[in-house]
């Protein structure tokens, strides 16, 4: 006999979501991708010996940071969506909250990377054109993924029975 979740049970549970497995999975992303993001854009710089110690930092939080704070924004809206038929979450308003989320962290990137600039006596001209774009793109496409990736675990989680 399979029993689905009552809705009002389902959005409270949902409404203050379990950490440790957010945690994970952000640091799960955050370890796959620092390093390849550190070797894509450090690369000269780790031959050489000298690492931007900024830019590795960044290259590791920046996944890890945008990751669990849209996974904690797509479990309050998929519990909302779900505890109220009328209030459907569709592409549109996950896409709004993915862009918002993003150009939060990519605003804060791109801050600490004119900041570390001025600080060593160069100005924001002196940043590499590449290591800005991804500064501004990757945290909106981290935040995309894991808001679908997050709503879509939630929606089968409902409509799947219990066991």
């Amino acid at each position: 006999m399979h029993i689905h979740q009552s809705k009002s049970s389902a959005a409270r549970s949902l409404s203050r979501p379990d950490l440790k497995p957010v945690i994970l999975r952000a640091a799960i992303v955050a370890a796959l991708l620092g390093p390849v993001l550190n070797l894509a854009n450090q690369w000269g710089a780790i031959r050489a010996g000298t690492i931007d110690a900024l830019a590795a930092v960044l290259f590791f939080s920046t996944p890890f940071l945008t990751v669990f704070i849209s996974q904690l924004v797509a479990y309050r809206a998929a519990a909302r969506e779900h505890a109220d038929d009328a209030a459907q979450i569709g592409l549109v308003a996950l896409t709004l909250r993915a862009a918002a989320i993003g150009t939060v962290l990519a605003t804060f990137n791109i801050s600490l990377l004119v900041g570390a600039a001025a600080v060593a006596g160069g100005e924001p001209r002196s940043l590499p054109i590449a290591l800005a774009v991804q500064s501004l793109l990757l945290p909106n496409l981290f935040s995309a993924v894991s808001q679908y990736l997050t709503h879509r675990r939630l929606r089968d989680r409902w409509t799947s029975p219990s066991r």
